[in-house]
């Protein structure tokens, strides 16, 4: 090509793979330099005159380029260049050196033109005209080394999964074995005294094949169908076991025994109680028996403390700020896009009870100054891509409730707690439920005593930490939830990009 002539195509979305660029009789000493930015692989090496630049043969995009003179042409002459960029049409100009085309869009490059002018004699050019939608970096700076930090979150029992498949132990001193039973007639009452005077005592009526556990099955009290004896069992009632009595001409046993904490037990990572302490099993929690030898069982176990290194990894800003995916932990949560309600619901297309609630998402980060695709991308995840229980209404107190962010949803009372919180907040309907948790988000977090306006902050608020010097309103207690929200809402936001392009802020903690 020569005095800007266009090399590529446009028009027919092929992408430029490789980039060669040469100086052809030039008038001074010296040649030209470019590089250029290649999905996968960020910015290669720069390479000149004549050089391939790029990964040909590898059907990777071009992304970017810069290109500048070398020698006594760069005395002389300015580099202009341009490029046709998928999606946005041809960029603005750019010059010796600076930045031309996009940057952690997926937009590939599909024509470049290239000229030189006498040196200082072309029109000014700015890279944000020739260079779209890189990230908009911020730091900020805490008065917090982060040993310290990682001593104060110590404290506060943080909780991991990291370690759900290793080996998990409990003394058996601690756990009660029992027969499983079942109710063997239908309607059955289950009473709190083994008598059938009245019905004062009735605490439940249960369908057939209901299940229990079976404490003592040599209780006597009131005769039924010629027999005194009745079974002493502990039925669940939703979260909690409640003592009762059924007589035995209507209850079986199963062939599965139950073993059932007796006393709130700790949970070793060895079987010895000198081992590192993986957690605490309360009373009358179930256990999930994987192997019994000796005076321990090794039991299935997900949610554990984590220990100090693994609170350092997910801390550590440094361990995230370079990653495509992970950065996104430090995005600034309170800049909606201005994205349209149209381009969120192409994406939320086969979502569940999420499809067409575009117009809610851009209503609620509007309203409450949350970006609305991380609202989008937080209530995917929550709800499961809309199907969970939660998101699809709940009954509570004769009201059909929703919640799509999980919020009051604690992790073992989940359905019970999350639909109690929607009702507290009158979420019956999905829209009020978007618009409603977004308000939570943004005045609990965004807006709160402390700023907690990217998803590293919801976690840690180092803020809190360097002032109060202790941990204080976290989002979770798990290590990894905010590198774990960040995988949904990457995905969430390179799509929607693909859609529409958009700006990104990124404000990442600086620790001493």
């Amino acid at each position: 090509m020569k005095d800007g002539a266009v090399s590529g195509t446009t028009g027919q979305n092929k992408r430029v793979e490789a980039l060669s660029v040469a100086l052809k009789n030039a008038p001074y000493s010296g040649g030209i330099s470019y590089k250029t930015h290649v999905e996968n692989y960020s910015w290669l090496d720069s390479v000149s005159d004549g050089a391939i630049s790029g990964k040909p043969g590898e059907s990777k995009r071009v992304e970017a380029i810069q290109i500048s003179l070398t020698g006594e042409m760069n005395n002389h002459y300015d580099v202009y260049y341009r490029v046709h960029s998928q999606d946005y049409g041809w960029l603005g100009w750019a010059k010796n050196g600076m930045k031309a085309g996009t940057e952690n869009g997926a937009k590939q490059v599909e024509a470049v033109m290239i000229k030189l002018v006498p040196k200082n004699q072309g029109e000014a050019v700015n890279e944000n005209d020739s260079f779209k939608n890189a990230p908009i970096i911020s730091y900020n700076n805490y008065n917090l080394t982060l040993a310290n930090a990682v001593s104060m979150q110590m404290t506060a029992a943080p909780q991991t999964d990291l370690y759900k498949n290793s080996p998990a132990y409990v003394s058996k001193e601690h756990v009660s074995v029992y027969d499983r039973g079942y109710v063997a007639g239908s309607e059955v009452n289950l009473r709190t005294s083994p008598t059938l005077t009245d019905t004062s005592n009735i605490y439940a009526s249960v369908k057939r094949y209901a299940e229990f556990i079976v404490l003592d099955d040599n209780i006597m009290g009131d005769s039924s169908s010629g027999s005194t004896k009745w079974w002493k069992i502990k039925y669940k009632d939703g979260t909690k076991y409640e003592t009762l009595y059924i007589h035995s001409t209507l209850a079986g046993k199963s062939n599965s025994k139950v073993r059932l904490v007796n006393a709130d037990s700790n949970v070793y990572a060895e079987k010895n109680a000198s081992s590192f302490l993986y957690g605490t099993v309360k009373k009358d929690t179930e256990l999930s028996i994987l192997e019994d030898s000796d005076n321990w069982y090794r039991i299935t176990y997900t949610w554990r403390n984590a220990r100090s290194s693994d609170v350092e990894t997910y801390l550590n800003p440094a361990n995230f700020a370079n990653d495509a995916v992970q950065r996104f932990q430090f995005m600034n949560l309170g800049k909606p896009t201005g994205i349209s309600a149209d381009v969120l619901n192409q994406y939320l297309k086969g979502k569940g009870i999420l499809e067409g609630k575009g117009e809610a998402f851009v209503q609620a980060g509007s309203q409450f100054g949350v970006n609305e695709i991380y609202l989008m991308a937080h209530a995917i995840l929550e709800t499961g891509n809309g199907t969970s229980e939660l998101a699809n209404g709940i009954e509570y107190n004769g009201k059909k409730v929703y919640n799509m962010y999980g919020i009051g949803a604690n992790d073992g009372v989940a359905i019970e707690n999350g639909s109690k919180r929607a009702y507290s907040e009158g979420w019956f309907t999905p829209e009020a439920a978007i618009i409603g948790g977004a308000a939570f988000i943004g005045e609990g977090y965004l807006r709160g005593e402390y700023l907690q306006n990217t998803l590293y902050e919801m976690r840690w608020n180092p803020e809190a930490m360097e002032k109060k010097n202790k941990p204080q309103h976290q989002y979770a207690t798990d290590i990894g939830w905010a590198s774990k929200q960040v995988r949904t809402l990457s995905n969430v936001l390179n799509e929607v990009y693909n859609i529409k392009p958009f700006t990104l802020y990124l404000e990442i903690p600086v620790y001493q």
